[in-house]
């Protein structure tokens, strides 16, 4: 993608598409045109109607890249390199039999500064079980209570 469209997006302050946020990561790497790019919408708890895509790059199986890219602007976050492993290892169908749901269960990414996660490159997956929220983190562990942090990881 040009950087002339992506402009444009931030100029009218257009929703970024997923094909598009794979576009403008592709843009931070020298070999980011040939690498193939998966995007996840991840929504963000701390900032309430937020939202970003993490897009992780990949040359043949190996996950090379990963970066954060707003979704309302287009604005590219966080990026970093990866040695092998995509950091989402979970999908929604395993988020919701890990957090005791039904295959229908209301299931998102989110992010937020927590004891599940400081950065916004390893979201956690919300999924509603009855009346409550469960977390479910990257590596598998459930949580029934969100405990948000601030600087430096205290607890808020």
């Amino acid at each position: 993608m040009s950087a002339a469209p992506v402009a444009l997006i931030i100029a009218v302050g257009m929703a970024v598409t997923s094909e598009q946020a794979i576009g403008i990561a592709r843009g931070q790497w020298p070999e980011g045109g040939e690498m193939a790019g998966v995007a996840w919408h991840v929504q963000r708890l701390d900032r309430p109607g937020t939202a970003y895509y993490l897009v992780v790059l990949s040359q043949g199986d190996r996950a090379a890249a990963v970066v954060t890219i707003e979704s309302e602007t287009g604005r590219v976050g966080s990026k970093a390199g990866l040695q092998s492993t995509s950091p989402v290892q979970v999908d929604a169908r395993r988020a919701r039999q890990l957090a005791g749901g039904d295959e229908s269960a209301d299931a998102a990414l989110v992010w937020t500064p927590s004891q599940i996660s400081r950065s916004q490159l390893y979201p956690f997956w919300r999924v509603r079980v009855g009346e409550r929220w469960r977390y479910v983190s990257q590596q598998a562990a459930t949580f029934d209570i969100l405990t948000t942090t601030g600087p430096g990881g205290a607890a808020r």
